[in-house]
């Protein structure tokens, strides 16, 4: 049986602290550990190795053109999109995959941007598809959370794109204590 045990990052400092553990002065290996460690926590997901190894270089190249193409204009940190969701099937280690993609955006996404993000979101499956040589079965790119049924969504999913906002600056350390 594996057990998890979660500690609340203000009793974690606490302890430590109380203990006189100098967590500020990190050791040369824990310097070289802890960026990989945190970069592969953001890098699982739970989709097939192999069609990560597509995926991934793929979504790199186009993540930044669909988060443009959502920007709210008079909001500059806002964006239209909530989530990219992903359906792979087979869920197995498999050469060839069938796969679809979709955009849930808000419900006060203008149509202009709703075509943008959703040409974007096609332009993307389609370098996948020609890219691997896994099958895009997507029947709609985008659409608005008012507009979409939760059961459409669950045969999807969620993208965890976290490693991209860090990658992009956005921290992971929480409010400091």
């Amino acid at each position: 049986m594996d057990l998890i045990l979660s500690v609340h990052k203000e009793e974690l400092y606490a302890t430590l602290n109380d203990n006189n553990v100098d967590i500020l002065a990190p050791s040369e290996q824990l310097l070289l550990i802890a960026p990989l460690w945190r970069g592969n926590r953001y890098t699982r997901t739970a989709l097939p190795d192999n069609f990560n190894a597509h995926l991934f270089p793929i979504l790199d190249e186009n993540l930044h053109r669909l988060q443009a193409n959502a920007i709210v204009p008079t909001e500059v940190t806002a964006s239209y999109l909530r989530a990219i969701y992903i359906r792979v099937t087979p869920m197995t280690e498999e050469k060839n995959y069938n796969f679809a993609l979709f955009a849930l955006l808000r419900a006060d996404t203008p149509d202009d941007i709703l075509s943008n993000i959703q040409e974007s979101v096609e332009d993307f499956a389609q370098a996948l598809e020609e890219a691997s040589g896994f099958t895009d079965e997507s029947d709609i790119y985008a659409d608005r959370d008012s507009n979409t049924f939760v059961s459409y969504l669950n045969s999807y999913l969620r993208l965890n794109l976290d490693r991209h906002s860090l990658a992009d600056g956005d921290s992971d350390i929480g409010p400091e204590l």
